[in-house]
């Protein structure tokens, strides 16, 4: 299986958290492919990297829903972040890309023991959980349960 098809398939699986963890991921790689790139003065290479940079924190501020403190300082992080990198970009000085890194380590190992956390909630609640109940008719004793789908079926 190739990388591309790798990581296709981890997409296709993923829950929210676990997109966002990828977009998180592809964002560390990106900076320090970039921070790598601009050390070599390979200026074609760490264009491409700020670019793929750029789009990732474009995705991540498109995946932030309302108008909660927690919303508005992710939004900043990823504006300042933008900032840095554009600022490395500017200045051809890796300074920028380390404030990055060291912005981003912190917010991708979050969103992964979310993703973890979350992977590990679901997994509990695929156990099957019934509750069962009898109800007395004039001639016969009926019986139901209640399913991980929270509907009464006859049992």
């Amino acid at each position: 299986m190739t990388v591309k098809e790798y990581l296709s398939e981890r997409i296709t699986m993923a829950n929210p958290s676990q997109l966002v963890e990828i977009l998180y991921e592809g964002l560390a790689e990106s900076l320090k492919d970039a921070r790598q790139f601009l050390a070599n003065d390979e200026s074609v290479e760490f264009d491409f990297e700020i670019e793929k940079t750029r789009e990732i924190l474009s995705l991540l501020i498109a995946t932030i829903k309302g108008n909660s403190d927690i919303a508005n300082n992710l939004r900043s992080l990823y504006v300042f972040i933008n900032q840095l990198v554009t600022e490395a970009v500017n200045t051809k000085s890796v300074k920028g890309i380390d404030d990055a890194i060291r912005i981003t380590k912190p917010l991708f190992e979050a969103w992964k023991e979310l993703a973890n956390r979350t992977i590990s909630e679901e997994q509990s609640l695929e156990k099957v959980a019934v509750i069962a109940g009898m109800t007395y008719g004039k001639t016969n004793i009926n019986t139901h349960v209640i399913t991980n789908k929270k509907r009464w079926e006859n049992g």
